[in-house]
């Protein structure tokens, strides 16, 4: 988009361009490329959030310049040319092209000719900042914008500011969610609803319960005589609940009432049903 103020066909080529990429994308996709690692949106949002806005704000940079430094010629029309230059010039002319004295050309000038000199109209390379690309920003003496060049320059001009403002507020907003929103405000959201079932009314309502696995039922690491058989997520039909032929505490019987193993935590719920009702079993270490 660079060369779109000079060559607006450009945004159809482009188009024509995209929309085939996508289309042989989308093929390759679908019916060619193997599987690939699922990576989520955040490609998506790094580009709705950064690159797009930066896109914008460079294009709209970029068209100010290229409408402000029409026609690229870098002439300027002397408005009041001196006699003593016009009758030096005045008359038939030979030009040559440089490094080829076979190749001329003539040129008359008469007394009414408009006059011009050379200026730089690339304001980008200035010895001076010439941002934004409006009128009041060309050199002094070597204006080359006419009246309704300068009213259009003017106004793409002012509106790339614009258009950077708003960028850079979209980059510091996101930035700012990103880093210190967290720091300075709360950012936990509850999702879904509070629902009327209870943890005990499901099927499998397990907890967690401390214990060693690689063997054909694990070994229990915590006293679960006060716990319902309901919290285990596996049984023993060769033994009876509570295990204590699965449970470490019991292999060092002086040890088995000291709080050294886990500890499992329990909460009532006079509406379970169960032998004996709890709603959620939490363990905690302690030594």
């Amino acid at each position: 988009f660079f060369y779109s103020t000079t060559f607006p066909g450009g945004f159809f080529f482009a188009a024509i361009s995209l929309f085939t990429n996508y289309f042989v994308d989308k093929y390759c996709l679908l019916r060619s490329y193997g599987s690939v690692p699922e990576f989520g949106n955040s490609i998506a949002q790094l580009s709705r959030s950064y690159i797009f806005p930066a896109a914008f704000a460079v294009y709209s940079i970029m068209l100010s310049y290229g409408y402000a430094e029409f026609p690229y010629d870098n002439l300027c029309a002397v408005g009041d040319p001196s006699t003593a230059t016009m009758e030096k010039y005045i008359g038939d002319h030979t030009i040559y092209i440089k490094g080829d004295t076979r190749m001329n050309t003539t040129v008359s000038v008469t007394e009414n000719d408009d006059v011009y000199e050379y200026c730089d109209q690339d304001m980008i390379s200035l010895d001076y900042v010439a941002f934004p690309a409006i009128p009041a920003n060309q050199r002094e003496g070597k204006e080359w914008m006419g009246e309704e060049q300068e009213r259009i320059a003017t106004l793409l001009g002012w509106t790339s500011v614009v258009v950077c403002a708003i960028a850079a507020i979209a980059f510091l907003r996101k930035f700012y969610y990103q880093t210190m929103h967290k720091f300075l405000r709360r950012t936990y959201k509850p999702v879904g609803k509070a629902s009327d079932q209870l943890f005990t009314d499901s099927l499998e309502h397990y907890g967690y319960i401390p214990s060693v696995n690689g063997h054909q039922y694990p070994l229990l690491a915590c006293n679960i005589s006060h716990l319902d058989e309901a919290f285990l997520d596996w049984s023993d039909p060769s033994s009876t609940y509570p295990y204590d032929n699965h449970n470490l505490i019991y292999d060092i019987p002086d040890l088995s009432e000291q709080q050294i193993f886990s500890v499992i935590k329990t909460w009532d719920n006079n509406n379970s049903g169960i032998k004996n009702p709890n709603t959620f079993a939490t363990a905690d270490a302690e030594e």
